[in-house]
């Protein structure tokens, strides 16, 4: 049987790949999105990639952290004693 510790490494790994799995889907589209801001569309494409990644990795972090805690605290406490403060169906 799996200790707590090799639990929690999996639940870890396994939000983080999603996070990065769904930044890299969502990519293409972001990007097409920031190309019609009539402010964006003058800067470098280079820039404005920068840009994409940045603001979906900072919206979509967020979430992947709070999905590892809240699952982390499900194992440790039992998902009966974990109120659930944003309405996560994990």
């Amino acid at each position: 049987m799996c200790d707590k510790r090799e639990l929690i490494e999996g639940i870890a790994v396994e939000e983080f790949a999603n996070l990065l799995q769904n930044i890299e889907v969502d990519f293409s589209t972001n990007y097409t999105r920031k190309k019609y801001n009539f402010l964006l569309n003058q800067m470098d494409t280079g820039m404005v990639a920068n840009m994409v990644f940045v603001s979906s990795f900072e919206s979509k972090s967020g979430y992947a952290i709070e999905t590892v805690a809240n699952r982390i605290a499900r194992l440790r406490f039992g998902k009966e004693n974990v109120p659930s403060i944003v309405n996560l169906e994990i």
